[in-house]
């Protein structure tokens, strides 16, 4: 194990247990969109069929394989506490929440744009700003400890 000389302990994902969850939602993230690329791939016949724009069908290929390297970035960063972790997990954060919105509103149809889990979306992502903001205060007072 290497130490921190910032905080002078050992690194490792208990040093801070918000980072802790935090780094289980950017690996849950990486399932996801890996669960989402093979869907795009299994699917691709039957949107071709229906005739769903090709953008739509590209950006339901490429956004899980962006969200894949970002997510996985920002886990290496914040398991290994690489300098500027903190910045890269709040990075992380605002792709995350870009890529759901845009493709909601962008990709989906627009009858189910605001239906279905729309209040749970929103307080998913509510729960996900709290634990990014206890995540910064925790490494905050660590900081100044």
């Amino acid at each position: 194990m290497k130490t921190d000389l910032r905080l002078g302990k050992e690194k490792t994902f208990q040093t801070s247990p918000w980072g802790s969850l935090v780094g289980i939602i950017l690996l849950a993230t990486v399932i996801s969109a890996f669960l989402r690329l093979y869907g795009a791939f299994q699917d691709r016949p039957l949107l071709i069929s229906y005739g769903v724009a090709a953008w739509k069908i590209n950006w339901l290929v490429i956004s899980p394989i962006i969200l894949i390297v970002i997510n996985l970035l920002g886990w290496l960063y914040l398991w290994q506490r690489w300098r500027g972790y903190l910045m890269i997990a709040w990075v992380v954060f605002v792709v995350n929440l870009l890529s759901y919105w845009a493709e909601r509103l962008l990709v989906w149809s627009p009858d189910q744009n605001l239906q279905g889990n729309l209040w749970f979306m929103i307080i998913l992502f509510g729960v996900y700003l709290a634990l990014m903001l206890l995540f910064t205060l925790d490494f905050k007072t660590k900081d100044r400890n």
